[in-house]
């Protein structure tokens, strides 16, 4: 049954009780708080035993009554006693209002009052309830009638399936990532693969026949020194290749996290002249390649946004395999820093803050929270947590 044909059978059920509770009413000491329990010796409403709970409040003569089952519904015994002012108390403070409002709109207008709601129970716990009720008379003689149900173990299922779409939903992000970072370096090992195999070998060919037509460098001073050009220019190219094939896809990295990172910090001293330091603690090898991949990326453009911005010639870097199965990353420079909250607003392509949002979407994509402390001229210490898969 799905909840509009529950709440169509709450509702029926409450206006039999009503009814009866109306019939009744001449007949029972409603100022002992029994009346709403419609029996008299022996006898049972609809409402008994069902878990639904009966009220009735008088605002004008500052009468509320309930019966045994509302009082279940509020956590209170069944002997409790409640005065007018009590049973307002008996609701979470952030959602009085929102049940005020309900109940004086229906006194006004004589119209049904149905509203969903918190209640503390007396031991501290919170419960959802259902209230559903309607104003009966006018002026000083109007009274509000109505039912209340338990509804926290619906919201409870409602809770728990909203838990499990969402980790789906994470999960598939974290899938999407992965396939993303492994199609990249597909890509990535694709091209090392076309300049080692291919143009590296065409420039070598070509630096042969050069080097083959040595003896016309005797015969013409003028083309000698054109030669020494051409050779100087296909060195260069030769060596830009291989550089290029070296970066794309490190042979270090096959080996793990730790050693791609060292040679990194090698390759980043010797092209850009950046001293980097490289902390590695706990088995960081056994966590998923894709995940290690990856985060070889983030530290390379990470210390890549340290040449660029921060204007020093060292920086740390630091990985730490935690015990709930998480990584944290630390990339550190003591240089010229930035203001982090630019990187929420992706500002600027030449700044930190663009490479910076940019690791930020694809961190949150794989789970992983991206922390940034900075201030201008006190350097930038950022911090990467990404769950292991």
């Amino acid at each position: 049954m799905g909840r509009g044909g529950a709440e169509n059978n709450v509702s029926c059920l409450g206006e039999a009780a009503m009814s009866r509770m109306r019939r009744e009413q001449e007949g029972i000491d409603a100022r002992r708080g029994c009346a709403l329990e419609g029996a008299k010796a022996g006898e049972r409403t609809p409402a008994e035993g069902s878990g639904i709970g009966l009220w009735s409040w008088h605002p004008q003569l500052r009468e509320f009554f309930c019966s045994r089952e509302w009082l279940e519904v509020f956590g209170l015994p069944p002997d409790a006693s409640l005065t007018d002012d009590d049973w307002l108390t008996l609701i979470h403070p952030d959602d009085r209002d929102l049940v005020r409002t309900a109940v004086e709109s229906a006194l006004g207008t004589r119209g049904p009052c149905d509203v969903e709601f918190r209640v503390v129970w007396p031991d501290g716990t919170r419960h959802w309830v259902l209230c559903k009720g309607r104003a009966i008379g006018r002026g000083p003689q109007a009274t509000i009638r109505g039912i209340v149900l338990d509804l926290t173990a619906r919201k409870e299922q409602e809770r728990e399936r909203h838990r499990a779409a969402k980790q789906k939903y994470e999960g598939q992000l974290r899938l999407l990532a992965s396939e993303l970072a492994q199609a990249e370096q597909r890509e990535r090992d694709r091209m090392a693969q076309i300049l080692h195999d291919h143009l590296q070998q065409l420039l070598v060919a070509a630096k042969f026949q050069v080097d083959s037509l040595d003896r016309f460098r005797v015969q013409n001073p003028t083309v000698a020194s054109r030669f020494d050009v051409l050779e100087d220019l296909l060195r260069e190219a030769i060596q830009t290749c291989r550089s290029f094939a070296v970066e794309l896809s490190p042979a270090a990295l096959d080996l793990g996290l730790g050693p791609g990172l060292k040679w990194l910090a090698g390759w980043m001293n010797e092209k850009h002249g950046l001293s980097v330091t490289v902390d590695v603690r706990g088995d960081c090898q056994s966590c998923d390649k894709e995940l290690q991949l990856l985060l070889f990326q983030f530290v390379q453009e990470l210390l890549l946004n340290v040449v660029k911005h921060a204007n020093v010639d060292h920086a740390e870097v630091r990985v730490e395999c935690l015990a709930k199965r998480a990584i944290r990353l630390t990339v550190r420079d003591r240089g010229a820093g930035f203001d982090p909250t630019a990187v929420r607003r992706g500002e600027g392509s030449e700044c930190p803050s663009y490479g910076l949002f940019s690791i930020k979407q694809r961190v949150e994509l794989i789970g992983g929270k991206l922390r940034i402390r900075s201030r201008p001229g006190l350097g930038a210490h950022v911090e990467l947590i990404v769950p292991q898969v």
